[in-house]
């Protein structure tokens, strides 16, 4: 068996709350150390605190959990972690921070007791403004500077056309600065998907009035120094841009593949000992863009890359169950596998009737083993 198990760790399919937007670490004693946010309601402004989980068994039975983080009277909540190896051995977590409504910024903590405690949590820039930085999005490059791939618009309200950015720190996360540049798709760069409903006009608005947007980027190295950022979109398609001088200035955004993907962000990382890229995401192949269900986020597809992103090519899903829809990914991979988490959906009865999809509820992990991918 390749796809060594699953299982549901947080189940909130017949309550109004959410567990998700995880990412997991391996520690030195070869247990796994989880985090990710808890809410008191499904909303992106519920109240939240970040919980802790360990498993000494690869994942298969996890401890309960334990508060890692609180936000202080008067803040909204904490979400969106991202763990991280930091090349001096110590362990980094970076999440947000929504202070209010309007004003959501992310914050840094290390730890060099594996784990056993954390400094103080540090807000890393100065200005306020809504900062969407993904789970599981912390990366170190092979020179040692730290990036943090994040979508920003000034208010909550302008968050349907984000720029995308990155936040550096040079001196393992003592200090931090934005990049030189910051972007957003261009029209002339505008990638319509193949497969398009009969009656188009309504989906082709997005793009005839320059509404088509980036957002939830991540990053990776690649093998030629350069950076590769991918965002997802509402326009059916990622799309990617690249720096070559680390993370400061970008090309700009093009299709990342001409996979159809629903308007969820997807996960790249390599896998270990191998010039292999892995990409988590919805696949839509089949369904026309425009139609009510093109952007469920289903199934949970992946998709390789044996050239550093240029091409990619479909691989078997993780979750082919379409019933359920699935989103925010992490991976860590470890000891020849890797622990994969992942919001899956529950559905609903609204008021009129119709059975709705609710994306962010219940936190499910998968453990494969690498020579899945």
């Amino acid at each position: 068996m390749k796809k060594i198990q699953t299982q549901i760790l947080e189940d909130h399919s017949n309550d109004a709350n959410r567990s998700g937007e995880g990412a997991a670490i391996q520690l030195r004693d070869g247990s796994l150390f989880l985090v990710y946010g808890s809410f008191r309601g499904g909303g992106d402004a519920s109240p939240a605190k970040l919980v802790s989980r360990r498993s000494n068994d690869s994942g298969r039975t996890w401890s309960q959990p334990e508060l890692f983080f609180m936000p202080e009277p008067g803040w909204t909540n904490a979400m969106s972690v991202s763990l991280l190896r930091l090349q001096d051995d110590r362990l980094a977590a970076l999440f947000l921070v929504k202070l209010n409504p309007e004003t959501c910024v992310p914050y840094w903590m290390t730890s060099d007791d594996e784990a056993a405690s954390w400094s103080d949590p540090v807000r890393i820039v100065a200005n306020d403004g809504y900062y969407v930085v993904n789970n599981d999005r912390l990366v170190q490059l092979t020179d040692g500077r730290i990036l943090v791939p994040y979508a920003f618009s000034p208010r909550l309200a302008d968050c349907g056309l984000p720029l995308s950015g990155c936040l550096i720190s040079d001196d393992t996360g003592k200090s931090w600065r934005h990049g030189k540049q910051e972007i957003k798709v261009l029209p002339e760069n505008y990638y319509l998907p193949e497969n398009v409903v009969a009656d188009a006009t309504p989906a082709l608005r997005l793009f005839g009035f320059g509404k088509v947007c980036t957002q939830e980027p991540g990053v990776i190295e690649l093998t030629n120094g350069r950076i590769m950022m991918w965002a997802r979109s509402n326009g059916g398609c990622a799309y990617a841009a690249y720096s070559s001088d680390r993370g400061d200035t970008w090309t700009p955004y093009t299709v990342l593949c001409k996979t159809p993907m629903a308007n969820g962000p997807a996960t790249i990382k390599r896998v270990p000992g191998t010039n292999r890229l892995a990409m988590l995401h919805n696949d839509r192949s089949g369904v026309p863009f425009g139609d009510p269900t093109f952007q469920w986020r289903t199934p949970l597809a992946t998709s390789i890359s044996d050239d550093e992103g240029a091409t990619w090519l479909p691989h078997e899903p993780l979750l082919g169950d379409d019933s359920h829809n699935y989103c925010y990914y992490s991976m860590c991979f470890f000891d020849e596998k890797c622990l994969i988490t992942t919001y899956e959906s529950a559905d609903f009865r609204q008021e009129n009737g119709v059975i709705a999809r609710r994306n962010l509820r219940s936190l499910r992990i998968i453990v494969v083993d690498n020579c899945w991918w």
